[in-house]
């Protein structure tokens, strides 16, 4: 005896669609998290890149001379922005290994 039933969706149906939704939802979650995480590297490439502008402006406008071994607004633990005090270490991104 077979019963017809119209009145909604089968177990079955429900579970494969609720799977089909959960791999869409973890291919999404890491594409974005990833994303995320190139935002963060970018963001902080130029403000690395902001900091070291104003370095070498500090340099023109101070007539400082730097390490020849350097180019001009790279900032390591000689420059006169740490030494003096104006900065506390050299700038890294956390993000750049």
């Amino acid at each position: 005896m077979v019963v017809d039933n119209k009145r909604g969706f089968t177990l079955l149906e429900l579970l494969a669609v609720l799977v089909i939704l959960a791999a869409l939802a973890t291919i999404a979650i890491s594409i974005f998290a990833n994303k995320s995480e190139e935002a963060k590297t970018q963001s902080n490439n130029v403000n690395v890149q902001e900091i070291q502008k104003v370095a070498q402006s500090y340099e023109w406008d101070q007539d400082v001379t730097v390490d020849p071994a350097t180019f001009y607004g790279e900032i390591n633990e000689t420059h006169p922005l740490i030494t003096n005090g104006n900065l506390k270490e050299e700038v890294k991104n956390p993000w750049v290994e």
